[in-house]
């Protein structure tokens, strides 16, 4: 049995920096997580959580999308490709 270790990360102390986020992208996702933006439907919407962060919803709606794929690229993509 063989394998490869492509990245080792440091869990202990503060999240940010964990499966590629910045801190900002840490900050987004917590935060839409705990308001309920990812629940169906929404409990808050994306301009208000926008507003309590004091940023735009379009930089908002573009921070969730960079650490959404952030997340996928460092969990769900890891690996040798399959060719299923």
């Amino acid at each position: 049995m063989s394998f490869d270790i492509d990245a080792i990360r440091e869990l202990d102390g503060e999240p940010v920096g964990r499966y590629g986020l910045t801190e900002e992208q840490y900050e987004a996702l917590t935060e839409a997580a705990k308001q309920g933006y990812f629940e169906v439907p929404r409990d808050i919407q994306l301009g208000k959580l926008a507003d309590e962060l004091s940023i735009s919803h379009q930089a908002l709606s573009e921070r969730i999308r960079r650490a959404m794929l952030a997340l996928v690229g460092d969990t769900l993509l890891i690996g040798p490709e399959s060719d299923e």
